[in-house]
């Protein structure tokens, strides 16, 4: 867990590898805040 977010372990289905995801949460749902983010 960080200031901004936390990382969760997870496993790609394709090519069965572990990746670290980083998960931060965002208050305002408008796609054109997600569009930035992005």
């Amino acid at each position: 867990r960080g200031a901004f977010g936390h990382v969760v372990l997870c496993r790609n289905k394709l090519d069965g590898r572990q990746y670290a995801v980083k998960r931060i949460p965002v208050k305002d749902k408008r796609p054109s805040v997600n569009d930035k983010i992005l």
